[in-house]
């Protein structure tokens, strides 16, 4: 059944719901200058067949939604995965930056970047790299930290730093609070060849274990 979104210029959006009934609808409208067009949250409580606009999250800052996923964890607790992050708790009124915990080796003027999310119930995986200023115009980065929270995204703890290179971005995969599959981000880098591995890990992310090699020319593992 075909239902009508509350606004019909819409740049870029993306939904998810919590339950049959209630869903968040996060979307920038087509209108206004690029880069500069309003991040706005909307909320059904009837299964899609009406929606309510119920708070903004940015007023001068494009989330790039389309790009990254938006999670709705109870009609009160959702989390948009879109550059650093943003989380709310009242059902989409406010919105605020998510408080990942900068680990101790990450200078404080440091930002973090949000490069992928998953849930497995409940809880919820984020992969995190960080960036800063080291001069006039030259940064500096460092990836391969992941965080997890187990209360619908309200409070996070670092899970593991991963020892991979930066350039070797991997995607991780769970298929509960405890298990999850990570291999190389074929999305982020296509070299000739992998040079890391396709891993499990069965208590949440402390140890890993090899399942694949090396990949050869030609092989990747890929997510949808």
């Amino acid at each position: 059944e075909k239902k009508t979104l509350p606004i019909q210029a819409i740049f870029e959006a993306t939904i998810s719901f919590s339950s049959v009934d209630d869903g968040y609808l996060i979307l920038t409208p087509d209108a206004g200058v690029p880069d500069h067009r309003p991040t706005l949250a909307y909320v059904t409580v009837d299964g899609g067949k009406t929606w309510k606009q119920v708070g903004q999250i940015s007023g001068n800052r494009q989330f790039y939604t389309f790009e990254r996923p938006l999670f709705a964890m109870t009609p009160d607790d959702a989390v948009l995965a879109a550059a650093d992050g943003v989380q709310t708790n009242d059902g989409g009124r406010t919105w605020r930056p998510i408080d990942f915990p900068r680990p101790s080796e990450i200078p404080a003027n440091a930002l973090p970047y949000i490069l992928g999310m998953v849930r497995a119930g409940g809880d919820l995986l984020a992969s995190v790299q960080y960036g800063w200023k080291t001069g006039s115009s030259s940064y500096d980065y460092a990836g391969g930290f992941e965080f997890v929270s187990h209360d619908r995204g309200r409070t996070w703890s670092l899970a593991w730093a991963s020892s991979h290179n930066l350039g070797d971005r991997m995607a991780v995969v769970a298929a509960d609070s405890a298990t999850f599959y990570r291999f190389p981000d074929y999305h982020a880098s296509i070299p000739n060849t992998y040079s890391t591995t396709f891993e499990v890990s069965r208590d949440g992310g402390k140890t890993w274990t090899s399942v694949a090699g090396s990949l050869p020319v030609g092989v990747h593992f890929d997510v949808e």
